[in-house]
């Protein structure tokens, strides 16, 4: 689970689409890992394949379109949950 996280990270700090080849080479991964790892978040609908315009042989990965509404509103739910703690953490105690 952590890398399908890291490697949305990725997707989202890169300009443009990767190649599954990129994704591996930046997460030190094998290519058979990456690209098992891409198939899984294509199919969790967070990221899509692309037709490589140079190459046809080749497809890349991007977010899909709404892939950051959803992380976002994924990631409302802890914070919700999460808020009274952090309050009490920036509270300066007294003594």
């Amino acid at each position: 689970m952590h890398r399908d996280l890291q490697c949305v990270a990725l997707l989202d700090l890169e300009p443009g689409p990767v190649s599954t080849g990129d994704v591996a080479r930046l997460r030190g991964l094998t290519s058979g890992s990456a690209t098992r790892l891409v198939d899984r978040l294509v199919e969790a609908g967070i990221v899509e394949r692309l037709a490589d315009p140079g190459d046809r042989r080749r497809s890349l990965a991007a977010l899909a379109p709404n892939a950051r509404a959803r992380l976002g509103e994924a990631w409302e739910t802890p914070g919700r949950a999460l808020a009274p703690c952090w309050r009490v953490v920036r509270t300066p105690s007294r003594p």
